[in-house]
């Protein structure tokens, strides 16, 4: 996905690493059932996010709170294409 699809369809979120925090784009995918592949039992969604807006690979722990006020805490980094890390996290 480029940029434009982010600005169009992503919803913006606060990305949480410690201290650090930043607005990032995401788009959040709650159907889990196409990733049979890996273990999602106590997962909630996978969160597509472009790289260039992290500060580095997503880590366990790290936060992306919602404008709604949903907030994910990441699990495990699922794919990396095209830019963009698709991100196991647990609501």
């Amino acid at each position: 996905m480029t940029g434009r699809h982010y600005r169009r369809f992503g919803r913006p979120a606060q990305f949480t690493r410690g201290r650090a925090t930043r607005m990032v784009p995401v788009i959040v995918d709650e159907d889990l059932n196409k990733w049979s592949d890996i273990d999602v039992a106590d997962a909630s969604a996978v969160l597509h996010v472009p790289a260039a807006y992290l500060p580095g690979r997503p880590q366990r722990g790290d936060r992306f709170t919602l404008e709604t006020g949903r907030e994910f805490r990441a699990e495990n980094v699922v794919f990396f294409e095209e830019g963009v890390y698709g991100v196991l996290v647990i609501e």
